[in-house]
């Protein structure tokens, strides 16, 4: 029996979602104003999350990350929630740990033959310096 099915089981009237586009799409055309997301800085409703989740996809299929694996570095936050989400939707997300070194972050993203590194500034900003300390 499937999650979906436990669910009806138990009474609850869910619809069934597919993947990560149908659930953001179905949730900001069910919740459209409410509240999806409380970050520090501001709240995000179910239909901004769908319009940056759009934006973020089509940014990465725009540029080749179809199909592609996508690391994904970062503190649990908005960003990371919505890089994940979008990553996973057009290629395949990698976590990794933001704890790790720059070095390792690497390591593991070329061990995962990632296509491209995403995460918070100051860690991509790290990632870029160790890249260029090791082209001289």
């Amino acid at each position: 029996m499937t999650i979906y099915e436990q669910f009806l089981q138990m009474g609850h009237n869910v619809p069934q979602v597919n993947d990560f586009r149908e659930l953001v799409y179905n949730s900001a055309s069910r919740f459209s104003t409410k509240n999806a997301f409380v970050p520090r800085d501001r709240n995000v409703s179910y239909y901004e999350f769908c319009l940056e989740y759009k934006y973020l996809t089509t940014y990465f299929l725009a540029n080749g990350y179809r199909n592609k694996k996508i690391a994904i570095v970062g503190s649990n936050s908005y960003g990371w929630i919505l890089s994940y989400l979008a990553a996973s939707t057009v290629g395949v997300s990698v976590p990794i740990d933001k704890e790790l070194t720059s070095d390792d972050i690497l390591s593991f993203a070329k061990a995962a033959e990632c296509f491209a590194i995403v995460g918070d500034l100051g860690i991509i900003e790290n990632i870029e310096y160790e890249c260029e300390k090791t082209k001289t």
